[in-house]
């Protein structure tokens, strides 16, 4: 049997070394009986201790209970909780102030208006393109037209050769008065490269042969080079000087 010297309490168990109350050195009751010497120096001194009679104020068959250390899992929980609650409050504060909400709607007004004049702007360019290409359209046909209409009035311009009576099938022609009283007719149809073969005396006629389509200005006068035929030659005259 042991004892604590501090507290007094008795156990019965024979393995402990020290008190489970106060932590302090067990001994065996058996030995308070003996006398403890104490050394003062050279000579010691021999002190009896009487053995404690005082009742014992623990059971001697008794050892007292040791509560348990307590579990730290609630306080772990609890804190993960206090944390995840602190983080979605923060989540919420951002969402719901959201500091960078005005910018971020004007950079989005600012997107939405550009696109929406970048769309416009196209769509003027297409309206401009598309009017562009309809008055070049227009041109081309009013171009067309006025071509048609030289067309029709050459051909409306074009005098009507008479029929030769004694050849029904060759057209004839009588020589303008001119100031020289003659009509020369040319190896050509050029004043300058034509060489004059006879000289058509005013008032005489001839037998048209073919003309040019060409109109050329001459002495200020307008008119076709003509392949005619008098007196058995054949050559060209000017016809600004022909009255058909």
């Amino acid at each position: 049997m042991k004892q604590c010297p501090v507290c007094k309490t008795t156990y019965t168990d024979e393995t402990l070394s020290y008190c489970l109350a106060d932590g302090g050195t067990l001994f065996s009751v058996n030995e308070a009986e003996q006398p403890t010497q104490i050394s003062y120096g050279r000579n010691p001194m021999q002190v009896n201790i009487p053995p404690n009679t005082s009742p014992n104020t623990f059971a001697p068959n008794t050892v007292q209970q040791v509560q348990p250390g307590r579990s730290v899992l609630p306080f772990v929980i609890i804190a993960f909780l206090v944390v995840l609650l602190i983080g979605v409050i923060g989540v919420g504060a951002v969402l719901f102030f959201n500091p960078f909400g005005k910018d971020t709607t004007a950079v989005l007004t600012n997107t939405n208006a550009n696109t929406t004049n970048n769309l416009a702007t196209n769509s003027k360019t297409n309206s401009q393109t598309d009017e562009l290409q309809e008055k070049l359209a227009n041109l081309e046909k009013k171009l067309q037209e006025q071509q048609n209409q030289r067309k029709t009035s050459n051909a409306q311009t074009m005098p009507t050769m008479p029929k030769n009576p004694t050849n029904p099938g060759r057209p004839t022609a009588s020589v303008k008065p001119t100031s020289d009283g003659f009509l020369s007719l040319r190896t050509e149809p050029s004043v300058k490269t034509g060489t004059q073969l006879v000289k058509i005396p005013s008032g005489s006629t001839v037998n048209l042969e073919n003309c040019e389509t060409a109109y050329v200005t001459i002495d200020s006068r307008r008119g076709r080079w003509c392949m005619v035929t008098y007196n058995n030659q054949t050559g060209w005259v000017f016809d600004a000087f022909l009255n058909y």
